[in-house]
C-alpha cells in the first residue's frame, strides 16, 4: 500500500570516514532516526550500533536539499540507554547537530507519531501491516542516502496470553554463542544488515474507530478516519533490533553441514516504549527544560 515519501527522510545513516569514491566519504554500518520529543531533537537507534561507535568519533551522513549530503562528524556522544541491559534502544540529544533549512529531515513528531503505552489499546494486531526504513547496504547511495523500505506484517505482539520474551542473540559476546531475554514484537519481514536502529511503523487496518481513538489524534480530521477502514497515517511502534536467525539445522531447506546462522524471515523490535522511558529521566528531562526555556527567551 502508498505510503508517503517523506517517511524516508525520517532516518540518517551511521558510518565512518572511507577513501572509497563509491561510497561518498561515508562507509556506512547502521541506521538511526530522528524524533522530535517535547521540542527538543534526538537521534534514535539500536543500542548494539550505539555502543558498537561508543564515544569515538563517527559520522552521521544526512542529505541536502540538493542532490549531496552532509557527513556530519559526532566525537564524545553521550548515548543514553535504558537501565535493562537487555533492552537494544539508544538515545543521542542532538540539539546542534542538524540545520533544518539546509538539511533534506523530517523529525517524527512524537506527541502525534508514536504509539506507545500498550498500542493495542489503539487497535495494533496481528497481520498489521509494518514498514521498516533504512540502510541496504549493498545500495546506501554515492553522493547521498538512499533509504529502503522493507514491508511486513505483525507476527506476534507484546501483550497478551500469549506474551513471552524472545531470545536474541547477544550482541556483547564476541563468539556470538550468549543470548539475551528481549520483550519486542515478532514482524514478519526480510532484512540484510544495516537495519539495525530503523523506525518501524504500522498501519491499523479495518479499525473501528473509537472516541478514545479521536482523543489520542487530535492532528487528524474525525472525518478522515472513516468508520471501520484501513488508516491511512503511520504510528511509530518500535526500534528494528534486528532479523532474528536460527541454525540452518533449524531452518527448513538449509544447506547441510553450513554453520552460519540464517535468517527465518522475522524481525526482532523493541517496542518505542523503551525510548520514552529514557526521555523521561531525569538528565534529558532537564536538559529539555532548560532548551526550551532558552528557545522562549530568544
Amino acid at each position: 500500500m502508498r505510503i508517503e515519501d517523506s517517511i524516508r527522510h525520517t532516518v540518517v545513516f551511521i558510518g565512518y570516514p572511507s577513501n572509497d569514491p563509491d561510497k561518498g566519504g561515508i562507509d556506512c554500518i547502521g541506521t538511526a532516526f530522528l524524533l522530535r520529543h517535547g521540542g527538543f531533537p534526538y537521534l534514535i537507534t539500536a543500542r548494539h550500533v550505539a555502543e558498537y561507535v561508543g564515544s569515538d568519533p563517527f559520522l552521521v551522513r544526512v542529505n541536502r536539499f540538493s542532490e549531496s549530503a552532509d557527513n556530519l562528524l559526532i566525537d564524545g556522544a553521550a548515548w543514553h540507554y535504558d537501565q535493562d541491559v537487555s533492552v537494544d534502544v539508544a538515545v543521542l540529544p542532538i540539539s546542534n547537530l542538524l540545520r533544518e533549512r539546509e538539511h533534506y529531515v523530517r523529525f517524527i513528531e512524537d506527541e502525534k507519531e508514536s504509539w506507545w503505552n500498550k498500542a493495542w489499546k489503539y487497535g495494533v494486531g496481528i497481520g498489521d501491516f509494518c514498514y521498516t526504513v533504512g540502510l541496504f547496504r549493498v545500495l546506501s547511495g554515492n553522493k547521498k542516502n538512499l533509504p529502503v523500505v522493507h514491508f511486513g506484517t505483525i507476527a506476534r505482539p507484546i501483550y497478551g496470553p500469549d506474551e513471552e520474551p524472545i531470545p536474541v542473540k547477544d550482541w556483547r559476546d564476541p563468539n556470538g554463542n550468549k543470548t539475551i531475554l528481549a520483550i519486542a514484537y515478532l514482524v514478519e519481514s526480510q532484512s540484510l544488515s544495516g537495519l539495525s536502529g530503523a523506525p518501524v511503523f504500522v498501519r491499523v487496518s479495518n479499525h473501528a474507530v473509537t472516541e478514545e481513538m479521536i482523543r489520542h489524534n487530535p492532528h487528524i480530521l474525525p472525518s478522515e478516519m472513516g468508520n471501520a477502514v484501513a488508516m491511512w497515517h503511520l504510528h511509530l511502534i518500535g526500534v528494528w533490533q534486528g532479523a532474528w536467525d536460527a541454525p540452518p539445522g533449524e531452518v527448513l531447506g538449509s544447506e547441510r553441514g553450513q554453520s552460519v546462522r540464517v535468517p527465518v524471515g522475522m524481525g526482532v523490535v523493541a517496542p518505542i516504549d523503551h525510548v520514552h522511558y529514557i526521555l523521561a529521566n531525569d538528565e534529558l528531562t532537564s536538559m529539555r527544560k532548560n532548551y526550551v526555556r532558552n528557545a522562549e527567551f530568544y
